[in-house]
């Protein structure tokens, strides 16, 4: 049940954060939080939805759905007959906390082994699914008789799209091969923004990080310090992450002051590594490369169909005088090389999807009994199909270079 007067106390506390943060919104960019107006937004939505109890019901109930055939990890099941926004029944679940040490061995249980399953538990949320529990503290994780771990307050859930959960994978790879480049390359996936003005000296901090971490043995590697090292870069490069990631690297601290009551050799990290791999596995599989060709194809077509029209608004503008340009010379040859990479790119890869519609639609031509057909198609579209081979193969060629001069 709500405490009354939670709502107003919470409303007052948001206004409170909202003007602190528009009095020292310029202080606090300058010191690399680049967006601290869409943090405190994020955590309003958050705290919102926690305060209403029907939200909680809902996580609770997609979460129930998604580790159905879970044995090892239960979540209680909530009566919504009986909720409403300020009351939520669930179902009782009998159990100890999870740092409960003494209880865990007067059940027969391995502490380490309940450790093991936690961790895994909370790792599958993240990188299989990509909806987590954001607040494990020791308080909502429970631990049955059996053996069961229970996690109960789904009012703060966290959530990444198959892109970023892909991203922050790769950060960890990247990491677990010694690969600065490799973690710079995801850092820039998972920014909601990249515009890096320095890459090389992003490179050097990570490999500076990857060089602290690989020297230093399992029993002293910190998900604490690492988390902080990661955010400390987040902020120096002014990189606009998504919420969920700073929930994430909360969480990984959390569990990882719970694992280390339970055992003695826990080290989060070498837990994420393999959760890590699994995802990048996932991402180059068929099926994921041909749902990226398929998205990748709708937006071009989507371009092909606006272009004529945004061409004409823009011819009509210059023919009335009313196109406005505004040009800031601070780094302007950056941005007429940056832009002459875009125009040449966008040219290659319209002309490539011309020849693919092309080669389509010559299969339906009615052709002189002089036209060759080579396994039952015609020459002139074998010809196409080549065009547009060659054209993507510059288009790949392009954007390899791109990347490696930035």
């Amino acid at each position: 049940m709500q405490r009354p007067d939670v709502q107003e106390k919470v409303r007052t506390d948001l206004s409170l954060l909202h003007e602190l943060v528009r009095l020292t919104g310029g202080f606090l960019r300058k010191q690399g939080l680049a967006n601290p107006e869409d943090i405190v937004d994020a955590f309003e939505r958050s705290m919102t939805r926690e305060m209403d109890y029907t939200s909680e019901a809902r996580n609770l109930e997609q979460f129930r759905q998604l580790y159905e055939k879970y044995e090892s990890f239960y979540i209680p099941k909530p009566f919504r007959e009986v909720s409403t926004t300020k009351i939520l029944v669930i179902e009782f679940v009998a159990g100890c906390k999870i740092t409960d040490k003494a209880q865990l061995l007067a059940w027969n249980l391995s502490p380490e082994k309940v450790a093991e399953t936690g961790m895994d538990i909370y790792l599958t949320q993240i990188f299989e699914f990509g909806r987590f529990h954001a607040d494990p503290h020791p308080g909502n994780v429970l631990v049955r008789p059996d053996g069961t771990i229970v996690l109960i307050d789904f009012g703060m859930v966290g959530k990444l799209t198959k892109q970023q959960k892909y991203a922050f994978a790769g950060v960890f790879i990247g990491m677990a091969r010694q690969d600065a480049r490799g973690m710079a390359l995801n850092f820039r996936r998972l920014a909601l923004t990249s515009d890096i003005p320095d890459m090389r000296a992003f490179e050097a901090d990570l490999s500076d990080l990857i060089e602290d971490f690989s020297t230093l043995d399992v029993q002293d590697m910190s998900m604490s310090d690492l988390a902080d090292s990661l955010q400390g870069i987040i902020y120096k490069y002014k990189l606009q992450v998504p919420g969920a990631v700073f929930l994430i690297l909360r969480a990984l601290v959390i569990l990882e002051g719970i694992g280390k009551v339970l055992h003695p050799r826990f080290n989060t990290f070498e837990f994420v590594r393999p959760y890590g791999a699994r995802i990048i596995a996932e991402q180059y599989s068929p099926e994921s490369i041909l749902s990226e060709a398929e998205y990748t194809g709708t937006q071009l077509l989507a371009l092909l169909q606006t272009f004529p029209a945004d061409i004409r608004q823009i011819m009509r503008k210059v023919s009335r005088g009313d196109l406005r340009m505004k040009v800031e010379l601070s780094g302007y040859l950056l941005l007429l090389r940056k832009a002459d990479q875009l125009v040449s790119r966008t040219i290659v890869a319209l002309l490539a999807v011309a020849f693919l519609l092309f080669s389509g639609l010559s299969l339906l031509g009615h052709y002189s009994p002089e036209m060759r057909y080579v396994q039952g198609i015609p020459v002139l579209t074998w010809w196409s199909l080549g065009i547009t081979a060659f054209l993507f193969l510059v288009l790949l060629i392009l954007g390899t270079r791109r990347e490696r001069k930035d």
